[in-house]
């Protein structure tokens, strides 16, 4: 019995520090505690080479009495989920109970990939709280377009979609006017990167895949170039 409260009274001091007031009462000192993260507008998907653009808000300790020392730093690193293999890591100071920073992360040499993007914050007393997200990094297009015996330009000219200014992966035409044949998407003018399939309205489609059999008609296309998954929908 006496080792138990022994081992009780350790705890209980080793959790709370009690100082004097000026009159004579005992105030209670709770712990202090690691920061808390907000991440806002972190993007899902980005192209190869561009930055992961986000804002991040720290804040020591779940209140301020619970605030014992100020925050010291922040860190974040790109982890492949796949490897776990880091890339474009980096750190910088701060200070105060409250901070809200912009961070940019580089895509420069990263692979085209799913990614870990963890996000740590570090008060003075070295207590650390990681938040983590999701990022799809993918290969940078300068542009796709639909072509084909049913276009405009034939199997000779690419009719150029629009990227989607949300996202990047979403690509789009409008009030196109395609007659009766064949269709595929390609990235850049060229064969290297293309999508096709035998399905009409709609598929996914796959690299050197089958060519899209298209009635004459209006359509909206949409191609989702991360997903492969494309639409032809009748223009109203």
């Amino acid at each position: 019995m006496k080792n138990t409260f022994t081992l009780i009274t350790l705890l209980i001091a080793g959790a709370f520090a009690v100082t004097s007031c000026d009159n004579g009462n005992a105030d209670v000192v709770l712990l202090d505690s690691p920061p808390s993260v907000e991440l806002f507008s972190v993007p899902t998907v980005v192209e190869g080479g561009n930055n992961v653009n986000f804002g991040a808000k720290m804040m020591d300790g779940a209140t301020p009495e619970l605030s014992k020392s100020p925050l010291a730093s922040y860190s974040y690193v790109l982890t492949d989920t796949t490897t776990l293999d880091e890339f474009s890591s980096g750190s910088e100071s701060t200070s105060g109970r409250m901070d809200s920073v912009a961070v940019s992360v580089s895509t420069t040499d990263v692979p085209v990939g799913v990614y870990y993007l963890y996000f740590r914050a570090t008060d003075q007393a070295n207590l650390t709280t990681e938040v983590e997200n999701i990022v799809e990094v993918i290969e940078a297009f300068e542009s796709i377009g639909v072509i084909g015996s049913a276009t405009p330009g034939g199997w000779n000219t690419d009719t150029d979609m629009t990227k989607d200014a949300e996202d990047p992966c979403v690509w789009t035409i409008s009030g196109i006017t395609l007659i009766d044949g064949e269709a595929k998407f390609r990235a850049n003018n060229e064969w290297t990167v293309n999508w096709g399939a035998g399905d009409f309205p709609g598929g996914t489609g796959t690299q050197d895949g089958a060519n899209i059999p298209v009635p004459a008609g209006e359509y909206n296309v949409t191609l989702n170039a991360c997903s492969g998954e494309y639409t032809f929908e009748e223009a109203d």
